[in-house]
């Protein structure tokens, strides 16, 4: 992602196609935070995989205590719709993710 105002790199979204389903993920600089961004650009890239890519689920995974990236899910649209425990090293530790997803018809606040 590119800020509007600056030109410059602010974090990373990305989406990956198979069939008739989506997963995005996304991150961004922590100076960036609390400002609306990664809302604004998950709206976009709902609107890109409906209208461009028929798709009829959109997923993403949360890792568990990430309570910022949930919010920003929940507030495009996503469910909750359980944990994965443990299905994950990072930095030799297991984590848990949090699944959310869109099911077509795709509806947003």
């Amino acid at each position: 992602m590119i800020g509007k105002a600056t030109g410059e790199k602010i974090g990373v979204i990305a989406y990956y196609f198979h069939k008739k389903k989506a997963e995005v993920g996304f991150w961004i600089f922590p100076q960036y935070w609390n400002k609306g961004i990664a809302t604004e650009v998950l709206k976009a890239v709902i609107d890109y995989c409906q209208q461009q890519k028929d798709i009829h689920r959109l997923e993403a995974f949360v890792e568990e205590g990430n309570a910022a990236s949930s919010k920003v899910l929940e507030k495009v649209g996503f469910i909750y719709e359980g944990t994965m425990r443990d299905c994950e090293i990072k930095n030799g530790k297991f984590v848990s993710l949090r699944i959310y997803a869109l099911v077509s018809p795709i509806t947003r606040i």
